[in-house]
């Protein structure tokens, strides 16, 4: 059975926004959903490594989504901070 083609290459830049990390998330799952879980090998059926690849490239965009919530949370503390310095 033919499967579709995937494309593994990121199609988000390193200054990606959170809407943009989304969207490829999504895109990624949705390739995911396609691929078959084990192929023939010669040893008999192993993992897809197209698989392998995808999860890889979900687990990279969870992480940058989290690195930019971490970096949200910091940049607010430090309004509040320099609010709470200037109003008191």
């Amino acid at each position: 059975m033919a499967h579709p083609t995937i494309d593994h290459e990121p199609s988000v830049t390193p200054q990606a926004s959170v809407r943009e990390l989304i969207a490829e998330l999504a895109r990624v799952e949705d390739a995911v959903r396609v691929l078959p879980t084990y192929v023939d090998g010669e040893a008999g059926p192993r993992l897809n490594p197209e698989l392998l690849v995808m999860i890889d490239r979900e687990r990279e965009i969870v992480a940058r989504l989290r690195r930019i919530d971490l970096r949200d949370a910091a940049a607010e503390r430090v309004v509040r901070e320099r609010e709470a310095t200037a109003g008191g």
